[in-house]
């Protein structure tokens, strides 16, 4: 694990006042999630729902009980979404997510932004951020120019 999330989620469990161990729950099942989600084109409300019941609402997001009430509140269905968790309908299509990110992406590290070339990793300063982006939007520019 990325030991910046797990300072991260250490610092979150502790403001939280939990003496327990860090809070990074094993997300595998959230993203099975996502795809059932994405399948039925809820894949960003869907993202949006899981951040925050984790860290806003202090949910457990490993737990198939948890991403069912977001699915639920997102108006997809309930009991199915709760079975393709059990049966790890898209288990496989995770893994191969998972192949794409760190052998065709590169992605090393979380978080990961990729503007145009530039691969930004961990937690970049707001000041790089923006430097990436205009650099990729002068970039666009001088291409069309050309």
């Amino acid at each position: 694990m990325d030991s910046s999330l797990s300072t991260a989620a250490t610092r979150r469990n502790e403001d939280a006042g939990h003496a327990c161990s860090p809070a990074v729950p094993r997300t595998h099942l959230a993203h099975e999630g996502f795809h059932f989600a994405k399948k039925h084109g809820q894949e960003s409300a869907y993202v949006d729902a899981v951040f925050k019941a984790y860290w806003e609402d202090e949910k457990d997001i490993s737990q198939i009980e948890v991403l069912a009430e977001i699915a639920d509140s997102l108006h997809l269905d309930k009991e199915i979404f709760t079975r393709i968790l059990k049966d790890r309908t898209f288990e496989q299509v995770h893994k191969d997510s998972l192949v794409h990110a760190y052998k065709d992406a590169h992605v090393t590290k979380v978080p990961t932004l990729k503007i145009g070339i530039r691969i930004l990793q961990r937690f970049a300063s707001k000041e790089t951020v923006e430097k990436a982006l205009l650099h990729e939007h002068s970039a666009k520019l001088e291409d069309r120019e050309k």
